[in-house]
Parts: C-alpha cells; sequence; structure tokens
C-alpha cells in the first residue's frame, strides 16, 4: 500500500511541473542513467573539456533504511568521445527511524567510471560506446546501505533513431559483473545476485521536450555455477527536467525520475516503486573559471 501511494504521488504530481517546464530542457544519455529509474548505459558523452558536478541524493532510503545516502561526484569529458566520472556515496542517519538525526555518518562506497563512444557501426545507424564502472563499499557503513560487494562491470552499448520516429530510439547493451567480496558486511536485496554474473538489456526512449519516457527490459544470470535460474526484469519510467521556478532559480540542472520495477527470479516475484531527484552543475562556472554555461547543453 505505501509503495502505491508513493507512484500515485508522483504521478499526481507530475502533469503540472511538466506543463510548467522550459521548452528546450532535454536530457542527455548520462543525465538518464540514475540508479533504480534508469541504469542501462548509452552511447553519447560529455563534450569535451566539460565538467559536471553531480549530487544525487537516494530518497528511497527514507523509507528503507535508516540512514540516507547522497552521492556527490564529478563527470568529466577527456575528449570528444571519451568521458571518466568519480562519485562517492556518504550517508547520515535521518531521523525518521530508530537512529537519532545524524548520529552515525561517514563514508559508504566510492564509484570510478569511464565511456568512450566507438560510433557508429559501418557507416549505419547504430551508436556504440564501450565502458566499465568500478563500485566497492568504503569505511565502515551500515549493512542495509551496501552490498559488501567490490564490482567491475564493463560493457557495451548501442542506439539509434527510429527513422519515421526521430523523437523515439532503441537500444541494448550486454554487459558483465565481476565482483568479489570485501572485508565490510552488506545485505544483498530480493533478486540480486551474490556472485559474478552476465547481463543483457534493450529498450525504448521516447523524448518530449523536458520529459523522457523510458521502457527498459533486461535479463542476467550466475555464470559461477550458483543460483537457482535467471531473473527478468521490467522498468518503466520517466525523467523530467525540473524548472528552474522548483529549484530557487538554481544555475544548474535538476531532474526527478521515477520508475516501478518487476522483476522475477530465484528470489520469486518483487515489486519497486522509485523516485529520485538528481541536480547537475557546470563544475568550471561554480569554481569561477567560465563565465557563460555550456552544462546545460545535452551530451553528444
Amino acid at each position: 500500500m505505501q509503495r502505491r501511494l508513493i507512484a500515485l504521488v508522483c504521478l499526481t504530481a507530475l502533469p503540472p511541473v511538466m506543463r510548467a517546464a522550459e521548452p528546450g530542457q532535454t536530457v542527455s544519455d548520462d543525465d538518464l542513467r540514475i540508479e533504480g529509474v534508469f541504469d542501462s548505459a548509452l552511447p553519447r558523452t560529455e563534450p569535451a573539456r566539460s565538467a559536471r558536478l553531480i549530487v544525487h541524493p537516494h530518497l528511497g532510503d527514507l523509507r528503507r533504511s535508516d540512514f540516507l545516502r547522497t552521492a556527490l561526484g564529478l563527470r568529466y569529458g577527456l575528449t570528444e568521445r571519451w568521458e571518466a566520472v568519480t562519485e562517492v556515496d556518504w550517508f547520515f542517519s535521518h531521523g525518521l527511524k530508530s537512529s537519532p538525526l545524524l548520529e552515525k555518518k561517514g563514508l559508504s562506497s566510492l564509484h570510478i567510471g569511464t565511456k568512450y563512444r566507438v560510433g557508429r557501426l559501418a557507416a549505419g545507424p547504430w551508436e556504440s560506446s564501450v565502458g566499465a564502472d568500478l563500485k566497492r563499499p568504503v569505511d565502515n557503513p551500515p549493512r542495509s546501505v551496501t552490498d559488501g560487494l567490490r564490482h567491475f562491470s564493463p560493457y557495451a552499448t548501442f542506439s539509434r533513431d527510429l527513422p519515421e520516429r526521430p523523437d523515439w530510439r532503441v537500444f541494448w547493451g550486454a554487459g558483465y559483473d565481476f565482483t568479489a567480496p570485501t572485508s565490510i558486511a552488506g545485505e544483498r536485496r530480493k533478486n540480486e545476485f551474490a556472485g559474478d554474473s552476465a547481463n543483457l538489456s534493450a529498450g525504448f526512449i521516447h523524448a518530449r521536450g523536458p520529459v523522457t519516457y523510458t521502457i527498459e527490459t533486461g535479463y542476467s544470470w550466475m555464470t559461477n555455477g550458483g543460483g537457482d535460474g535467471g531473473v527478468v526484469m521490467v522498468r518503466p519510467g520517466l525523467v523530467l527536467v525540473i524548472p528552474r521556478k522548483f529549484t530557487f532559480g538554481s544555475k544548474g540542472r535538476w531532474l526527478l525520475g521515477t520508475a516501478v520495477q518487476f522483476t522475477h527470479g530465484p528470489d520469486g516475484a518483487d515489486f519497486r516503486v522509485s523516485a529520485k531527484v538528481r541536480g547537475n552543475f557546470d563544475f568550471l562556472r561554480l569554481i569561477g573559471g567560465r563565465k557563460s554555461s555550456a552544462g546545460d547543453a545535452p551530451s553528444k
């Protein structure tokens, strides 16, 4: 009941926000990749010498855990085809459950990633990229905010515009997750693997100005002989550029993402609702290195 109420509130609140959004506020491929809303990597990269500061509170922790995680990171365009990202998650007790406000705080995880845009395959319509992400827990976080594993995840991703509908894109990708235990204890969520796994993903993206609708599907399976079967996932969602009138005139780009996820795997069926907010800021402008910002332009 609580999850359905969250979904209803999000769907009720979005229409007036969408009507108030400024025209032309489209989202980039990296903007779309909000954990729990849209997990697939897409081919386009950050422009050369563009530096974006990323702020991403994990609002779902308010319901699931005594602790709220907030990611702080930097994504930088090394060249027109190559980008890198570094993020660190820190946590604190939010005071809405059993732990008092700020009773415990610290770092919880580190993420380092890179992506290289290969370009169009055989001069055809398919764009492609390859990349990898390294994530691991750090410090001594609570069990509820980490799985306690180190993840190294290389991937390849492909997308193309539909010929008769340029505001629609189709994508697919393949990846592998190499895992290793660490000295930090954690908790595995339902239908998440505790060992190495491979994955396939595919879906559609529909951009309508400041709103991008997504349909993401996936299949993953353990490759080391463990587990009782694969996991099937279907996740429809959307990502909205929040109008500045609702962000107190902030010069950055604030995004609201929401999705409904259905999975079925060894642990049975699972249903989740995600609603997340992320802020992207032109880092060079914040430190005074650039007067006029190109940071709101979508990645190419």
